[in-house]
């Protein structure tokens, strides 16, 4: 058998595609150039695959808006009050086009198929996780800092943002929430996973995760859950309990009392030692957000892609806030989109997180209506998008669900089990 038969064989099997796939999220913890190089080598073999064994292409409708987005940056270019920085944006944002259409090309995906990636991307992400708190141990003997079991000091072994780990850990949370058949293993993780997630403090994550826990039971297990009442007092009890000694996260949800709404939308001067909180500065932003588009009418077509940050950093100077906010994005994506791309941008945005909802609701998929929810929030405050491990993370995810829509016909199995394994 020849060279090329050889590798015809290998990626044919069914596992192959969804294995480099899992590969490719697993590399979001350690680097842009890993990833990079994973999505390359993922792309060259389902070129290979298209070339060589099979022309069908799988389309779905779903996949296009990421075009539209991204078409809609290439144009933007051409107003764009700073092009240098669009065109680097341009390049950083690649992925809007390069997932979709690997998923467009890449063969047909079933329901196994798909399982397999969340499979594998979990066992990566308790992995990771494991690995955070045994650092953190570590940190802990030489410093006697409780402070290293939580927020950003848990994840700083690998210069990581707890936030976009939470959101990594909580797909795995929910995939294996939802999994059939749990082996004792998975009944560990669950916990395991739930309680590293709370460790990082996140306020939105312990939203999504709560409310994502609330949905399973109520909506998707009913009232039966109650029979396992012992179980969900011992889970319960345990998620509280990390609460109460995580003193980070008790102090981050104490310290938003100090939000005053009203003086962050009228406040003419802050000073720098102005007392910001996590919900100040994002209505800060959207106050910012307000006035553009009052004083620059960018509201049909924004200022160009990645051209935001210079007016905003202007009007930072302007109210005199602290020199470390000057360089942030808006830490929300509708904002940020909405100043970049305009109207337009925004509506396809929507549109997409519409699609996935709606797709979920439709298969009574739960998987893919939590996904959908946890990025519906999580977009609130942060520009999740325009940071590449979390492009690469939503992209992959957003690909794969969308294909759940066009497995082959020869599948069956019924709504209620998908996303189930």
């Amino acid at each position: 058998m020849s060279v090329l038969q050889n590798i015809d064989k290998l990626i044919s099997n069914s596992w192959f595609f969804p294995s480099g796939i899992a590969v490719v999220l697993s590399t979001l913890y350690i680097g842009y150039a890993p990833t990079s190089i994973g999505l390359g080598a993922l792309g060259f073999f389902i070129l290979w695959y298209r070339l060589r064994l099979d022309k069908n292409i799988n389309f779905h409708f779903a996949l296009v808006l990421p075009f539209l987005i991204y078409g809609l940056m290439l144009i933007s270019y051409f107003w764009s009050i700073d092009q240098p920085l669009s065109l680097k944006g341009l390049g950083r944002l690649s992925n809007f086009v390069i997932i979709p259409a690997m998923f467009i090309l890449m063969p047909r995906f079933d329901v196994k198929a798909t399982n397999r990636v969340l499979m594998l991307f979990t066992y990566s992400n308790c992995a990771f996780a494991v690995v955070f708190l045994i650092i953190a141990v570590l940190r802990f003997i030489k410093s006697n800092d409780t402070a290293v079991f939580a927020y950003h000091e848990l994840v700083s072994g690998l210069e990581l943002n707890a936030i976009y780990v939470s959101i990594f850990f909580l797909s795995s949370y929910f995939y294996l929430l939802n999994k059939k058949g749990k082996s004792i293993l998975d009944k560990v993780a669950v916990p395991f996973l739930a309680v590293v997630i709370i460790l990082l403090s996140s306020k939105m994550a312990l939203i999504i995760l709560t409310l994502g826990t609330l949905i399973y039971f109520f909506g998707f297990k009913g009232w039966g859950f109650l029979r396992n009442l012992k179980i969900l007092i011992l889970v319960l009890a345990s998620l509280v309990a990390v609460v109460f000694i995580s003193r980070q996260m008790t102090n981050r949800f104490l310290e938003e009392k100090r939000s005053n709404i009203e003086e962050i939308l009228k406040k003419k001067q802050f000073g720098r030692i102005y007392l910001w909180t996590g919900t100040t500065i994002r209505v800060f932003h959207l106050r910012l957000l307000k006035e553009q588009m009052e004083d620059d009418k960018i509201f049909w077509n924004g200022y160009g892609v990645f051209a935001s940050r210079i007016d905003l950093k202007e009007r930072h100077k302007k109210y005199d806030t602290y020199k470390g906010f000057h360089d942030y994005n808006y830490h929300n994506q509708y904002a940020q989109i909405m100043a970049e791309l305009g109207i337009a941008g925004l509506l396809f945005l929507i549109g997409m997180l519409i699609l996935m909802a709606r797709s979920g609701i439709a298969r009574s998929d739960y998987f893919t209506l939590v996904f959908a929810l946890m990025m519906i929030f999580i977009f609130t405050s942060e520009s999740f998008l325009w940071v590449q491990r979390g492009l690469v993370f939503f992209m992959i995810f957003y690909g794969l669900l969308a294909r759940l829509d066009i497995a082959p016909k020869k599948t069956t199995f019924k709504a209620k089990n998908l996303l189930k394994s």
